[in-house]
């Protein structure tokens, strides 16, 4: 997909526009990472406790839909967290749609471990078993949490919803950093295993198209409208 940098002539600030036509037997999917709220500065995960969008956040949100004003937008979809759900609401307004909430679309459920850094994982004496999530995550899991096939089931299934309602146009769909990645591996018959290859930016835009014949990864992870904003959360 090509693009190209856009001056913002309120501002100073620029943004990256999509300019790739979308075809009229293609499904286009945005893909919108949640902005940043205080538990990704924090390092604490989150899974399915609802955390609300910290003040940058909100910002980042401004800013994914200030990129999106000018595309098509048939639809938007989010997860029924918060965080996700009001990035939606900000890309949505500018279109005037109203969002659509699919809790099939929630991040990856972590169990005991939500709402923990790792400093506190390790000090409740899960050390070893944390070393062991974060060397191959497909397979050592958080004790209580959800597997990642179940997420890969919940997140096809969203993703199937949304092609009922929409064969074709662009829809945004706005979920999570590490439950999203399921729909890359279902993109390129890759196995489930192959997400944890994926990196999501809070706030960040990536996009898949589904044509008749085929589906394609057309761009990752980009963040280029957050450039004017302090860097802040952790990706």
């Amino acid at each position: 997909m090509s693009r190209a940098d856009r001056t913002n002539a309120t501002d100073g600030t620029t943004r990256t526009i999509m300019l790739t036509p979308l075809q009229d037997d293609t499904l286009r999917l945005v893909l919108v990472r949640h902005g940043v709220t205080d538990w990704n500065t924090l390092g604490r995960m989150q899974g399915h406790t609802d955390v609300p969008l910290s003040a940058l956040g909100r910002l980042q949100a401004e800013a994914v839909a200030d990129r999106l004003a000018s595309e098509r937008v048939d639809a938007v979809y989010t997860s029924d967290l918060a965080r996700a759900a009001d990035t939606g609401r900000a890309i949505a307004n500018r279109h005037g749609l109203d969002i659509q909430q699919l809790p099939d679309l929630r991040e990856t459920m972590l169990g005991e471990w939500e709402g923990m850094t790792d400093d506190e994982i390790r000090a409740r004496g899960d050390g070893d078993a944390l070393d062991r999530y974060r060397c191959d995550p497909s397979i050592y899991r958080p004790p209580g949490s959800e597997s990642v096939e179940a997420v890969a089931r919940r997140i096809a299934a969203a993703r199937a919803t949304v092609a009922r309602q929409h064969a074709t146009g662009c829809v945004v769909v706005v979920g999570h950093g590490g439950s999203l990645r399921a729909i890359f591996c279902e993109a390129i018959r890759a196995p489930i295993r192959c997400m944890f290859a994926f990196r999501l930016g809070n706030a960040s835009v990536s996009v898949v198209d589904y044509a008749p014949s085929r589906s394609s990864i057309v761009m990752l992870n980009c963040t280029h409208h957050l450039d004017h904003l302090a860097n802040g959360g952790k990706a």
